[in-house]
């Protein structure tokens, strides 16, 4: 339920935030058959290949036996980022070490021992990468990178690192506002939201938005764009037969899960938004609290395996659905396997994510839902 990327004006971010904690705590997220609501700006990501270099720079020609730091940042598209490097020093032991300029996609000469690359500003100015270094060997860290459509008129965007309770992650409430270029981050998991940039001063954490995770090496380009949230109908949806047991269970949280939704083509449900500006189909977990897991796939009419879920994080593909049956076109049973899965959640009230494990397979049966669009 996505609509291009028109931007008639700015949602109120905090609609799917506190809101969405109010309503998660009284169950009171809409009905089936209740009307959807009217879209809302968003933000979309686009895989970008960027382009690192395949080695780093040897500061001086035939230095092959060097020990020390490189950090890799793209080169095309080229990015910004001042980094730093300083020893570890455990925080409890009083002020961190001082620090020099890390210089990027050159070997920088250091003695073996544990060292934290991190920005001098922005929200990497807290969130480090711990590394290693050896005798003789160069420690590699590789970054990820985010690049900013230029729009008009212009989008400014307020990332921030994503916390389940604002004031963790030691990332506080630090955001960047940005609105065009390429930019060098340290992998990890971000918060991302269109603002009007009023509050840059004193940010706050947000409690709604668009969450996502990237690996090193990994990029994205950032546009505006619009959702619905989705609403599912009974036709939509499977519970156990008997409407007591649960069908699974999802762990670390160890949630029960009695019913199951279909997406043929996720764009936000429950207040959980899909980054992603490629269309995907998805299941939906509903445990107790009205809390859910989202799942994103890729779908086939493949009888044996119809549902791959998506390499995401540090998680390969892996065969989420199997054993489907068709009927007069449209999916009428499959198995749901257990194993871990990356999924999208509203555990904390606000949009996170997360690997989890679904405990257990179960079978679903008698099922009429529709096929994804272009399979």
């Amino acid at each position: 339920m996505r609509a291009g990327t028109k931007r008639p004006g700015f949602w109120n971010r905090r609609d799917l935030g506190a809101g969405a904690a109010v309503l998660l705590a009284a169950g009171m997220w809409p009905s089936a058959g209740a009307a959807d609501p009217a879209p809302r700006d968003t933000v979309l990501l686009q895989d970008l290949n960027a382009h690192y270099p395949q080695q780093c720079k040897r500061p001086m020609a035939g230095n092959t036996g060097a020990t020390g730091l490189c950090l890799l940042v793209s080169i095309n598209p080229k990015v910004s980022g001042d980094f730093r490097v300083r020893p570890y020093k455990d925080p409890r032991s009083g002020k961190p070490a001082a620090d020099v300029p890390m210089p990027v996609n050159t070997v920088l000469a250091l003695p073996p021992g544990d060292y934290e690359i991190f920005k001098a500003t922005g929200i990497d100015s807290q969130n480090v990468a711990k590394v290693t270094v050896r005798e003789n060997r160069v420690a590699t860290v590789t970054t990820m990178t985010l690049r900013f459509k230029k729009t008009k008129p212009t989008v400014t965007y307020k990332i921030q690192r994503f916390q389940a309770v604002p004031g963790t992650n030691n990332g506080g409430c630090l955001a960047e506002f940005v609105n065009a270029g390429a930019h060098a981050y340290l992998p990890g998991n971000f918060l991302i939201n269109p603002t009007n940039g009023g509050e840059q001063v004193n940010p706050k954490c947000e409690l709604g938005g668009v969450t996502f995770n990237a690996v090193s090496g990994q990029g994205y380009t950032v546009k505006p764009g619009q959702v619905t949230e989705q609403v599912l109908t009974e036709a939509e949806t499977y519970v156990h037969p008997n409407k007591v047991s649960a069908l699974t269970s999802i762990a670390p949280a160890m949630h029960g899960i009695s019913k199951i939704g279909w997406l043929t083509n996720w764009g936000s449900h429950q207040g959980i938004p899909n980054p992603d500006a490629k269309p995907h189909a998805a299941l939906a977990f509903y445990g107790p609290g009205n809390y859910t897991y989202i799942v994103p796939f890729r779908f086939r009419r493949d009888a044996k395996a119809c549902g791959l879920s998506l390499a995401q994080g540090l998680m390969p593909e892996a065969k989420l659905l199997t054993g489907c049956t068709f009927k007069q076109g449209r999916l009428s049973g499959f198995t749901v396997n257990k194993g871990s899965y990356f999924t999208y959640h509203n555990m904390y009230g606000i949009p996170g994510i997360a690997a989890n494990n679904i405990r257990n397979a179960f079978t679903v049966e008698n099922v009429n839902f529709k096929l994804p669009k272009g399979n």
